[in-house]
């Protein structure tokens, strides 16, 4: 289970009782993101990504000249891994327990420093540095 925040918990209500198709899964789930065809596969949601976060979705031109169906291959788009990587270490920055965003992330403390956290070693010591000088 993964506690959200009430406005989500609202948009996506809204979400399944406006726009969500009324589609089943072969197990007889009904997937929160999809599509008329079904459960909505990976690359879908890659190519959604990709499409929204390279400067030319909110600008007139991309910088690197590519076009629509070539978003994967703007330089400047932004991986779904990336989006990962970045939401956990924004909770890292905010000081949110590592247990608490490894349980929330799915993945083991020891993983999430390693391949997770973009924190710098100066933001990281300046971290410690709150707790340590009240001690």
């Amino acid at each position: 289970m993964v506690a959200v925040a009430n406005e989500t918990v609202r948009l996506l209500n809204d979400w399944i009782e406006h726009n969500r198709p009324e589609v089943t899964d072969e197990y007889g789930r009904e997937p929160l993101i999809s599509s008329e065809q079904g459960c909505t596969i990976k690359g879908n949601i890659r190519k959604l990504i990709d499409r929204l976060t390279r400067p030319c979705s909110t600008e007139k031109e991309c910088p690197c000249g590519m076009k629509g169906e070539f978003a994967s291959k703007c330089e400047h788009s932004v991986s779904p891994h990336a989006l990962r990587r970045g939401s956990i270490t924004a909770h890292l920055r905010e000081e949110v327990p590592k247990q608490m965003i490894s349980d929330r992330a799915n993945v083991s403390p020891d993983v999430l420093d390693k391949h997770y956290n973009e924190m710098t070693q100066e933001e990281q010591m300046e971290q410690r540095r709150q707790y340590l000088d009240t001690i």
